[in-house]
């Protein structure tokens, strides 16, 4: 059984579902009226009940009092630490061997790291834990490609000094 508060501001019920399915098709009720289950304590818009989704129709446009939008209905938006990881990633191969690399690999890391867990923690409404992922890769590349240069050039160096 059921309850719910009228236009007129009014409480209306006990009613059972058949009754009230029967105010939706009447369009005494929709999706905004508020209603609760005989017994709880909660009022909530009859649209919140599942037992009613198939007798309601969408409430009209522009109704002042329209439900949210449902989660996971908005498009999910890019996690920017992500980015900025693939960019690190991306940087630290193509320009980390000549200055800085070991820096920017380093940043690669740590933005991928922390946009992983903004996008696991966001439920749906970020991307890019893939972007975060190949940020983390190349940067690691990266920093590989940094220290053998860096290996290199002492080795070098070190020929060199002992030649003279």
């Amino acid at each position: 059984m059921y309850r719910i508060i009228g236009a007129n501001h009014v409480e209306y019920g006990p009613l059972t579902a058949e009754q009230l399915r029967q105010y939706i098709l009447e369009g005494r009720a929709d999706a905004n009226t508020q209603a609760k289950f005989e017994g709880t304590e909660n009022w909530k818009p009859l649209g919140t009940f599942p037992e009613f989704a198939a007798a309601l129709n969408p409430a009209p446009a522009g109704y002042a009092s329209s439900p949210p939008p449902a989660p996971g209905s908005l498009p999910a938006k890019t996690n920017g630490m992500a980015i900025t990881s693939l960019i690190f990633g991306i940087l630290s191969l193509l320009i980390g061997w000549a200055c800085c690399g070991p820096l920017l690999s380093l940043l690669g890391i740590i933005f991928g790291i922390i946009g992983i867990s903004q996008t696991n923690k966001s439920s749906g409404t970020q991307t890019g834990k893939g972007m975060a992922i190949t940020g983390i890769v190349l940067s690691i590349l990266g920093l590989i490609i940094s220290v053998i240069i860096i290996v290199i050039f002492g080795l070098v160096g070190a020929l060199r000094d002992s030649m003279h």
